[in-house]
């Protein structure tokens, strides 16, 4: 452990010092990153291949976890996350934006109905993504830090996203997805969006390291990437 534990602060200090001075060589080396299972499974690692032929000399690891690393414990450079950020010491940049749709399959809504509001779901079965079952709260409205909560007894609760949406295309019930995971069944008709007028704002996407990698040239080759092939098409957000 200490061994591994110098090795990554060693590499701290060459990064601090190619950014002290000003070093803008080619990124090399070994970048680990960290994103939610869904996202990096689905957006991030079809982008992989282009990323490591723009930087030949870069290898990268991915590690997918739906839960918040210690960047410096787990020696992790760089974490995307989502949802706003509480104060910290980390250097935070905005990537994109996902939003958070409801949905269902045109059968479980020929059998019970399409909800008009959100307390209307009291009446429905919600399917819940989380690995502790029990009460739930869904927030809707624009407004990011007001707007409607309202408590989900869920009858199903799985910690897979891609479990969930299955489920819900099956006629298990109302699920709460990112838009961009169920853009293909939505477009094919097998799931329908529900409560459109009443969605959460947007949660942002940020691209989170320590301070001390301000200078990496890796990390910014990385984050560059992402923006650029993101810019325009807005993935996470439709």
């Amino acid at each position: 452990m200490l061994y591994e534990r110098a090795r990554s602060i060693l590499g701290e200090l060459k990064e601090i010092e190619e950014g002290l001075a000003g070093n803008r060589r080619e990124p090399s080396g070994r970048l680990r990153v960290s994103a939610p299972t869904l996202m990096g499974r689905l957006l991030i690692a079809p982008l992989l291949g282009d990323f490591l032929r723009a930087y030949p000399s870069l290898a990268v690891d991915l590690l997918l976890v739906d839960r918040n690393v210690d960047l410096i414990e787990e020696d992790v450079h760089l974490a995307l996350r989502v949802g706003r950020m509480p104060d910290s010491q980390l250097v935070m940049r905005k990537l994109a934006e996902v939003q958070m749709i409801h949905c269902a399959s045109p059968d479980y809504l020929a059998r019970r109905g399409e909800p008009q509001t959100p307390a209307d779901l009291a009446q429905h079965d919600c399917l819940v993504f989380s690995d502790a079952p029990g009460a739930a709260t869904w927030r809707f409205g624009r407004e990011a830090n007001s707007g409607t909560r309202i408590r989900i007894a869920g009858r199903l609760w799985v910690n897979s996203l891609d479990a969930l949406a299955a489920a819900a295309e099956n006629g298990a019930g109302i699920v709460r997805v990112p838009s961009w995971q169920v853009e293909r069944q939505l477009a094919e008709g097998r799931l329908r969006r529900l409560l459109r007028a009443h969605e959460p704002a947007p949660a942002p996407l940020h691209a989170l390291y320590q301070p001390s990698r301000l200078g990496s040239t890796k990390i910014r080759a990385f984050i560059d990437f992402l923006v650029e092939r993101w810019r325009g098409s807005d993935p996470l957000s439709r």
